[in-house]
Formats: C-alpha cells, sequence, structure tokens
C-alpha cells in the first residue's frame, strides 16, 4: 500500500495507462459488434477509474490535511476568529472548535484544498451552505467564494425555512 504522495502518483500513472489501453480495447470491441466482451471490459474500466479515483484523493489527503487547521489558526486574528459569512466573531478560546474550514466547491465537484476554495464559517453558517449547495439545479452554475457568502451574508434564516 502506498504511504507518500509520490507512491501514489506512481499509481495513478500506471493506472492511467492501463485505462488509455482498456479505453482503446472497448472502442475495438465495440466496432466488432462483440458486445459480451464490450460489457466485460466496461466493467473493468469501471474498476479501473474507481480506483484511480481514489488514488487521487488519497494525494490530495496526503499534500493538504493539514491545512484547515493551519487555515483556522491563521485566520484567528487579535484574538479573535471571524466567520466568513456572517461576521459572528468568536473568542481564540472558541474559534478552533466552533469555526469550520469548509469547501466552497465541494471535492466531489472538482474542487481543490487550495485556500481559495475554502472558507472559515461557523457551525450555522456551514449547515446553511450545505442547504444552499444541495439546493442547485444541474443548470446552476459551480458556486464560488463571493456567491457562497454573498448568499449566507442575504438571509441566513429565510435560507434554512425554505
Amino acid at each position: 500500500m502506498p504511504r507518500s504522495p509520490r507512491q501514489f502518483r506512481e499509481k495513478l500513472a500506471d493506472g492511467e495507462a492501463i485505462l488509455a489501453k482498456m479505453t482503446a480495447e472497448h472502442a475495438r470491441l465495440v466496432a466488432d459488434r462483440d458486445e459480451d466482451a464490450a460489457l466485460d471490459l466496461q466493467l473493468r474500466i469501471l474498476r479501473v477509474e474507481a480506483t484511480n479515483a481514489r488514488n487521487r484523493a488519497a494525494i490530495t489527503r496526503l499534500e493538504f490535511g493539514a491545512l484547515g487547521p493551519a487555515l483556522k489558526a491563521a485566520a484567528i486574528i487579535g484574538g479573535v476568529g471571524i466567520c466568513e459569512g456572517c461576521g459572528l466573531e468568536i473568542p481564540e478560546l472558541y474559534a478552533m472548535r466552533l469555526l469550520k474550514c469548509r469547501h466552497v466547491l465541494p471535492i466531489a465537484e472538482c474542487g481543490s484544498n487550495m485556500p481559495e476554495n475554502l472558507a472559515l464559517v461557523c457551525q450555522n453558517c456551514d449547515g446553511i451552505a450545505d442547504v444552499l449547495l444541495s439546493q442547485r439545479g444541474p443548470e446552476d452554475e459551480a458556486p464560488n467564494r463571493a456567491y457562497l457568502l454573498a448568499a449566507l451574508k442575504a438571509n441566513p434564516l429565510k435560507l434554512l425555512r425554505g
């Protein structure tokens, strides 16, 4: 089992090479109308894609795993932590526990762990942001920091009531 980002990258590169070969073979099987073999290969392709996704997630976790606590610590200025959503000021004693570091664009939607995709919010704003993101339709554009924080500041109670 790989333990470092480099080892996971090597496994990911191998997986991508295998996937490219399998995809080309699948196209050939479809062209030859060999449906049984194409279906079997499609299932194997899905397994390789799932493994590649797990390897990408592991790389992200290993490289950026400590970013949340570091961002929290950096955001507590002058003994006070401030929620980016509602502006609530939380004393330093409680800020590390009550403020949450959340993704503006979720990882599942190709978001990153880079600071520009992270927001420091209180637990209430974190819940409201989850509601906002779950109410988006497929035609809505991906959320960005300005959208999410503006929506939180607009009227958080109204958003929770639906």
